[in-house]
């Protein structure tokens, strides 16, 4: 985020690590869980995030989703999940 020269809050990180996702969220990042087919904890990974996408294939809705969620208050995002 200080490269991007934003809050931690207005910025996103992808991530399909479950520690990678709970690092970000501690440190305030909004969270993109996209993970691996082969996740052993996948269900965990996805609890983490503050929004689920099940791939990068998709790029509008992608966005869009991605885009929706972050204008919602922290806590209260939805999204795919």
């Amino acid at each position: 985020a200080r490269r991007l020269g934003c809050p931690p809050g207005e910025a996103a990180v992808f991530e399909d690590a479950l520690h990678a996702l709970q690092t970000a969220k501690a440190d305030g990042f909004f969270t993109v869980a996209v993970p691996d087919a082969h996740e052993k904890e996948r269900e965990a990974v996805l609890a983490a995030a503050d929004i689920f996408l099940p791939d990068f294939f998709h790029p509008q809705a992608f966005l869009d989703a991605v885009q929706a969620a972050m204008r919602q208050p922290q806590g209260r995002r939805g999204g795919t999940k």
